[in-house]
């Protein structure tokens, strides 16, 4: 990745988020298995938790294995159109007000 390249270290964070408390329990701990699962390179994935811009048709591939998780929570971290189930989850591991659902 170019060091040219805006980050985005709130959708990093959120990315790290979905892969450790929202996917599959076998996958959580592991970059390089959840990268596997998405169809994505190791390194790949690992830029994008870094905070290096998303490939919108990764975006969606993630969204589509992870039912309840939106790309305006991903690309935003606006809650309103989380699934309920998502949103538990995330605040239970949210110590701040930052997973409550937002308008």
């Amino acid at each position: 990745m170019s060091e040219n390249r805006k980050t985005e270290p709130e959708v990093g964070q959120r990315l790290r988020q979905l892969r450790t408390l929202l996917a599959p329990e076998h996958l959580r701990d592991n970059q390089t298995a959840f990268a596997a699962w998405v169809g994505i390179p190791y390194t790949t994935w690992n830029n994008y938790e870094n905070g290096f811009p998303m490939d919108h048709k990764v975006a969606e591939r993630v969204i589509a294995k992870l039912p309840g998780v939106t790309t305006d929570w991903l690309y935003s971290g606006r809650t309103r159109t989380l699934s309920v189930e998502a949103l538990d989850r995330l605040s239970e591991a949210t110590p701040s007000t930052e997973a409550k659902r937002t308008d």
